[in-house]
């Protein structure tokens, strides 16, 4: 697993010459394939195996894991809306900071958002159509892997 920080593409190379994961594991003695694709912006888990094949089949069964993000958006959804936009998008939406935890003087809140396929698109359309843009997004969690890991690094487990 690796934390991709923002501003890095989720490859191993780029035509454009942006910054890759190559350039995140410097050093590594072979050759790794990247599972997922995090956008450009994001950051989050990157699944890494040295396995091809692995890789080629967990690719291959993607949409049947689930994904799980942290969303940060301008201003504040009501449960109302977690709810009606969750099943707009066919996701699950849930608060992560309370607005109690900032005394209500937040003016964007952070929610997490799970889902089955990659509806990252979808879900940043439907929020700026409902006046609340997607702020930041980060990949927390999939499948049965997951954790909080540091940006740029590969954990030791």
């Amino acid at each position: 697993m690796l934390n991709k920080p923002p501003e890095v593409v989720s490859a191993m190379a780029d035509p454009e010459g942006r910054k890759t994961l190559r350039n995140c594991l410097r050093g590594l003695p072979e050759r790794v394939f990247p599972v997922g694709n995090l956008e450009y912006a994001a950051s989050g888990l990157v699944f890494l195996t040295n396995d091809g094949d692995l890789a080629a089949e967990m690719l291959d069964k993607w949409a049947q894991l689930e994904q799980v993000y942290q969303v940060k958006v301008k201003g504040m959804l009501t449960l109302a809306d977690l709810e009606r936009l969750g099943k707009e998008i066919g996701v699950k939406m849930q608060t992560v900071r309370q607005p109690d935890a900032t005394r209500g003087r937040a003016a964007n809140y952070w929610y997490e958002v799970r889902m089955r396929d990659s509806k990252k698109e979808e879900l940043r359309r439907v929020l700026f159509k409902e006046k609340h843009p997607l702020e930041k997004l980060s990949g927390s969690d999939w499948g049965r892997f997951g954790g909080r890991h540091t940006a740029g690094k590969i954990p030791d487990d």
